[in-house]
């Protein structure tokens, strides 16, 4: 489970894991999301997603087979928000509200 909840200070942050190492992404610049392709990669077509250190993308795929897409986390955030429909600036008010209880 690569999305964990990390229990630190007022709040409950979510956190990331490596799906290959067990060890947590701390830096979104040392890590990626990354899916399958065997499910075919036509509009609407779903895949679970995993995340891997960049260190570990390599070790992940020959572990799991070839035919994985890959985007950085810095990319992450933007592309949840924008899904969600939810505007950025609205998304650190809560945030910052949240940390404060």
């Amino acid at each position: 489970m690569p999305l964990m909840i990390h229990i630190g200070g007022p709040y409950a942050a979510p956190m990331i894991v490596c799906d290959h190492c067990g060890n947590a992404i701390t830096r979104a610049q040392d890590g990626q999301y990354q899916w399958p392709h065997a499910a075919g990669i036509a509009e609407g077509q779903r895949a679970p997603m995993v995340f891997t250190h960049t260190t570990c993308c390599d070790a992940f795929e020959q572990a799991h087979g070839s035919g994985w897409g890959a985007i950085g986390l810095e990319a992450l955030p933007a592309l949840l928000a924008t899904h969600l429909h939810i505007p950025w600036s609205q998304a650190t008010a809560k945030a910052r509200q949240i940390s404060r209880r």
